[in-house]
């Protein structure tokens, strides 16, 4: 009966993600602008899975990119469908949530409680209702298994439970590699509620030293998780160094976010998709990490009296340790989608704490009405929030009334208006958020020029995606020009996106015998993914082209030259004469062939 109610009332909540739209924030680089999603659940499309390098920030997540590949196989890749199976994983990971803590302590009450929090709460909203967070939910469901399996394996120990556990936890890691504290949060269980590290809460060195052996293989999962993490992230950039941020600044950001996600626990107003690094902490970073260290040593002071209130503060701690900054990657300060799982240990602590204060004030009959209030409450509340999420320009003008003028949450409203066909508005917002000057026309061709010229930044780093999205923002401000359409065409190009790219390439005016060449080759890889009827039209396009170009070369007194295109063009006639569909056929290569120099 609990179960189903919390099933309910999480499907009330979020029920109206059918209706919402993809965000111009990482979502083009989880999904609209992924390729490899259409592949589905064949070998090509499991191969990509585990073989992709990482998500675009040094992370290796196959596991969630298979949940991306069974929406696209079995419903498809439209953003209602994709954010339902978000609200499906995360309801299923509650659910698991609940077993456990009911199966480890026998109190459903509490443990409905604990997992309202966890389902309900609106700071989970962006870890739901935001596509690109699926390994968010999907970390969680396999989380939440493990928790479960840990409390059959302490029951009654057995290889074969252990290995589920072991399976459950590797799967985490595979969805979201900050999974990594898992094996800690399995030691707190074993001191409350599982009592397995002594008699009670006291602890025993021999009940202490076997748990910990017990953890090693999953330690060692989880060290070779991290050092996999940090590596990609170092060598994609998005590691910031000692010398760009101070070891002393972090660990002040570090205590004030701290103390900023128990703000946003217990007041949740002004959440928003980007918080601001703050570069000088300062007095209020000490003031913060001085509060953390007195708060922690008091509730660790308090563990044999009140063992509940210390597992759960120290899960909180723990697990959101590797995303709190003290290695920091990107330029946000803070994120609510960093505590989706570390809430479920202040959730944890406050349904056993209200609880011991009811029973103490002889209040215990108020337990029930008092918790059905709170997640009603809790349930309206992520309602209201999830409408934010509808769609990039509500989310991002949400957040700006939150923090007026941040740079990073302008310059992104700005390209959702583009791509809404606000034009004139996005060019504001982008100017303002770019620091730029003037009007008109002129901050047009401002606006529309730096955001060429960052993507030409990204392309010379192989970043073909993140400079895709910045071509088509520019090209909706400035739709006619050239060198925007060779720029994209060269992006889609990189990504083998190749009728794609040769659209805009002709749009460039690129020569005829480039295109010929660029058709020809995307016939080859039309051909290789099995893909007859596209292979049979590039190759179709090419020999047109070919012909053009030769036809031209004659013209201007080039006989050689136009003799080697057409000894081309009627390799490829054969081709497509032997087999009209091209799955046997075999294109020559130019020595010219590739992408046009700029």
């Amino acid at each position: 009966m609990l179960a189903a109610a919390l099933a309910i009332a999480t499907g009330v909540a979020y029920a109206q993600v059918r209706d919402h739209e993809y965000l111009n924030y990482d979502d083009d680089l989880y999904v609209v602008e992924n390729p490899n999603l259409a592949l589905g659940l064949s070998p090509a499309g499991l191969r990509w899975a585990f073989s992709a390098p990482d998500d675009g920030d040094g992370l290796h997540i196959p596991v969630t990119w298979l949940s991306y590949l069974v929406d696209a196989q079995l419903w498809g890749l439209s953003p209602g469908a994709v954010l339902l199976a978000n609200v499906g994983y995360h309801t299923a990971a509650g659910l698991l949530l609940f077993l456990a803590l009911s199966s480890a302590t026998g109190a459903s009450g509490r443990s409905a409680f604990a997992t309202a929090v966890f389902l309900l709460h609106p700071i989970h909203a962006e870890s739901v209702a935001w596509a690109s967070e699926r390994k968010d939910v999907v970390c969680a469901l396999f989380w939440n298994a493990s928790l479960l399996a840990w409390v059959a394996y302490a029951r009654r120990p057995t290889l074969a439970r252990y290995l589920a556990v072991a399976l459950g936890c590797a799967l985490a890691l595979a969805a979201k590699p900050m999974a990594v504290t898992l094996p800690a949060v399995l030691l707190l269980l074993d001191y409350w509620p599982l009592g397995r590290l002594g008699v009670g809460t006291r602890l025993e060195a021999a009940a202490l030293r076997r748990a910990l052996v017990e953890k090693l293989p999953l330690a060692a999962l989880s060290a070779a998780t991290a050092w996999i993490a940090v590596r990609a992230q170092h060598a994609d950039g998005t590691m910031r160094s000692l010398e760009m941020i101070p070891l002393a600044t972090r660990l002040g950001n570090a205590s004030l976010s701290y103390l900023a996600y128990l703000r946003n626990a217990l007041w949740p107003v002004d959440l928003r998709i980007f918080y601001a690094y703050r570069d000088e902490p300062g007095v209020a970073g000490l003031v913060a990490a001085l509060a953390l260290v007195a708060l922690t040593l008091a509730v660790v002071a308090l563990a044999r009296r009140l063992p509940y209130l210390t597992v759960g503060w120290l899960w909180y701690l723990g697990t959101l340790l590797p995303v709190i900054g003290l290695v920091q990657v990107g330029q946000q300060a803070m994120a609510d989608r960093y505590a989706y799982l570390p809430l479920v240990g202040i959730g944890i602590a406050a349904a056993w704490g209200l609880h011991a204060l009811a029973e103490r004030h002889g209040a215990r009959v108020a337990l029930a009405p008092a918790g059905l209030v709170l997640a009603l409450g809790m349930t309206l509340a992520t309602r209201a929030e999830v409408r934010h999420w509808r769609d990039g320009v509500t989310l991002f003008e949400h957040a700006l009334r939150a923090d007026p003028g941040e740079p990073t949450l302008r310059g992104n409203l700005g390209i959702a208006l583009l791509r809404r066909g606000e034009i004139e508005r996005g060019v504001r917002e982008l100017a303002g958020a770019f620091g730029l000057r003037g009007e008109g026309e002129a901050a047009r061709a401002q606006v529309a020029n730096l955001l060429a010229d960052r993507a030409e930044a990204e392309l010379r780093q192989q970043r073909s995606l993140s400079a895709l999205l910045l071509l088509r923002a520019a090209l909706a401000i400035t739709p006619d020009a050239a060198p925007l359409h060779d720029r994209l065409g060269r992006a889609l190009f990189l990504q083998a996106r190749y009728p794609e790219a040769l659209v805009h390439f002709e749009r460039a005016g690129l020569a005829d015998e480039a295109l010929a060449n660029l058709h020809a080759r995307a016939a080859e890889e039309c051909r290789r993914r099995g893909q007859d009827a596209c292979a049979s039209d590039q190759l179709r396009q090419a020999i047109a082209a070919a012909a053009r170009a030769a036809e031209l070369e004659r013209r201007r007194g080039r006989e050689g030259r136009a003799r080697e295109i057409e000894s081309r063009r009627r390799d490829w006639l054969r081709d497509a004469e032997r087999d009209p569909g091209g799955r046997d056929a075999t294109v020559e290569r130019s020595p010219n062939d590739g992408v046009p120099p700029r």
